[in-house]
């Protein structure tokens, strides 16, 4: 049996790597709940799939070693469980309306828990949902009707993945690693002067300009990711992935590490409305940080922000000239109390 602490440690967790049939008491107490992820474990494994951990409170079912769904586990102060699926392989499937309908109720949207943010736009089962999480489709806290659609879409997976099937490749969607190596030997402002039109490119340049003046230049990270550094990471650069184009066209993500420091000169240049506007709210996508944090800032307390918000970071979707200018002077506050601090 299992200890409390390697039950939250991921080490501990990586170490071990738990069989979820072996800990489920330690997270559950009704009787309940522990015979149905007993028994859908039992059903899984009957049909000759694996149940292998894969990171702290998740297991992932596989069929010939590719991934078919997850289990989650949610512990705190209410312990839940979780099925949720990615789609490209249900694209053809083909489901009565009842089982759609009931699968459209529990469609998992986008908790700001990666880069992936603010969601993808998925079409499942020919309807359309936009800002999901990228595993659409969750059955959280399952009943006996959502596990037996669970286990039907899991039949459907398994059938794709035994017959060798691969999956159909969107036409329109450019190749990422050629899109990549584009952006890594382009000069920022001049790949998003081909990628933005009009004022919101024009927008962009000059600060991208802006940024250059006050010694930030910002360096091409990942596919659609720069990175500005000021004796720390200090701003993001990002645009859509490819199913995201309809959602946003640009965003920059700002770090006011020593934000404290200034907050009065931000009141005073009525600069806090660009931090207020854009905390994001928790939305109970870890298992150890829900209900969020209270943040004391601007003279408000404000309840429930999710951990990834400001201080830490701050994201902009679209912003217009006017916030633009506004960005660059908190960064300025910012930078001018790093010039003062080691590195």
């Amino acid at each position: 049996m299992y200890e409390e602490h390697e039950l939250i440690s991921y080490k501990m967790q990586k170490k071990n790597k738990p069989k979820i049939a072996d800990i489920i008491t330690a997270f559950f107490d009704d009787d309940d709940t522990i015979s149905a992820i007993q028994n859908f474990n039992s059903w899984l494994l009957a049909n000759k799939l694996t149940v292998a951990w894969a990171s702290r409170n998740v297991w992932d079912i596989k069929c010939k070693g590719k991934r078919v769904c997850r289990i989650v586990v949610k512990k705190g102060a209410v312990s839940s469980w979780c099925i949720d699926f990615e789609t490209a392989m249900l694209e053809d499937a083909v489901l009565g309306e009842k089982e759609k309908t009931v699968i459209w109720k529990n469609i998992q949207y986008c908790v700001n828990c990666s880069s992936c943010m603010p969601g993808r736009i998925f079409n499942i089962f020919n309807k359309k949902f936009e800002g999901c999480c990228i595993r659409p489709i969750a059955f959280n806290a399952p009943n006996v009707e959502e596990i037996e659609i669970a286990k039907q879409l899991i039949e459907i997976i398994s059938t794709f993945i035994r017959s060798g099937r691969e999956i159909a490749k969107d036409p329109t969607s450019p190749n990422p690693a050629h899109v990549a190596q584009q952006q890594k030997t382009a000069k920022i402002e001049d790949y998003f002067s081909e990628q933005l039109e009009n004022k919101i490119k024009n927008a962009s340049l000059d600060f991208f300009m802006d940024l250059k003046k006050n010694k930030i230049v910002p360096k091409f990270k990942m596919l659609n990711w720069w990175e500005g550094n000021y004796k720390g990471l200090i701003c993001k650069i990002r645009l859509p992935y490819h199913q995201q184009t309809t959602m946003f066209s640009w965003a920059v993500g700002i770090y006011l590490d020593h934000i404290k420091a200034y907050e009065n000169e931000i009141m005073n240049n009525e600069l806090q409305n660009i931090i207020l506007d854009n905390l994001i709210p928790c939305r109970n996508c870890p298992f150890t940080c829900a209900l969020g944090v209270d943040v004391n800032i601007f003279d408000k307390k404000i309840k429930g922000v999710c951990i990834k918000c400001s201080p830490k970071i701050t994201w902009i979707f679209d912003p217009d000239k006017a916030t633009l200018t506004g960005i660059v002077k908190l960064l300025e506050l910012e930078q001018q109390v790093r010039k003062k601090k080691p590195v």
